[in-house]
């Protein structure tokens, strides 16, 4: 994907000079090498100009870079419109580019991964899943039948602990399990096949309305970077259905208390 993105950069910078270039810049934007960057790695940016009939323009004036908080990192120009952010914490950052009179920006998440699936994605189950018609959401239901599960597939991107949360909607109180399987057998220290025991308390109705709807985050588990399985079963018969949005594999922990949580899964996901 890194490379992919290196590649885009680079021909965008081939396009700006097949267009021309002026020093009436009136729209910058900036182009990252990769959507989220870790600590100590490079995240490779470009200054991208556009005249005042939205047509991109090559830069003949140096870009000028900055960070909402210079304790995040280094940031360096490396030509006239790149330049290389090394972050040195883990949190988010605004970048900041000043082209002539234009100004940009963007916001990098630095190690903070929010890892989701929608629930009507699922890839396999063993029993009848029903969509939720008129819902505040794209959701599905999970019944009441003993036995019954759902899967779905995620890919970890690195090695961590993380919380799993889960979008939901139920008018009783429902009991299910959360398994999380890898793919193929993974480190010792992986707690990946452990069974999460969960009581979803009742939400207020069956997610018709946003206000239907709650997030239950769950413990944090070690997971290796790899391919994964979720499991939601219902092994035990237990009562009522239960609505689903999407599970998240949250990293760090402190962002499942982040008010714009579901606001930003909803994004990732599609909604």
């Amino acid at each position: 994907m890194r490379n992919n993105k290196v590649l885009l950069v680079c021909l965008i910078g081939l396009a700006m000079l097949l267009v021309g270039c002026g020093s009436d810049v009136h729209k910058v934007i900036i182009e990252p090498s990769a959507e989220r960057v870790d600590m100590d790695e490079e995240l490779i940016l470009t200054a991208i100009g556009f005249d005042e009939e939205g047509r991109m323009m090559a830069l003949d004036t140096r870009a000028y870079w900055s960070l909402s908080d210079e304790h995040m990192g280094d940031i360096k120009a490396v030509s006239r419109d790149q330049a290389v952010f090394i972050p040195i914490r883990e949190s988010s950052v605004t970048i900041y580019v000043k082209v002539g009179k234009a100004t940009g920006n963007l916001t990098v998440d630095v190690g903070q991964k929010i890892i989701a699936v929608r629930a009507d994605k699922y890839i396999d189950t063993n029993s009848k899943i029903s969509k939720l018609n008129d819902s505040a959401y794209p959701a599905i239901v999970q019944t009441n039948q003993e036995g019954s599960w759902i899967a779905w597939e995620i890919e970890l991107p690195r090695k961590s602990f993380y919380t799993p949360v889960i979008l939901y909607a139920c008018d009783k109180s429902v009991t299910r399990e959360l398994v999380i399987e890898p793919e193929e057998p993974l480190s010792v220290d992986d707690q990946s096949g452990l069974i999460q025991q969960i009581t979803f308390p009742a939400s207020g109705g069956m997610g018709k309305v946003k206000d239907e709807w709650q997030t239950m985050v769950l413990e944090p588990v070690f997971l290796d970077a790899g391919h994964y399985r979720i499991y939601l079963q219902n092994s035990n018969g237990s009562a009522g259905n239960l609505s689903l949005a999407w599970i998240a594999l949250v990293y760090p922990i402190e962002l499942t208390e982040d008010d714009y949580l579901i606001t930003t899964v909803n994004k990732l996901v599609g909604f």
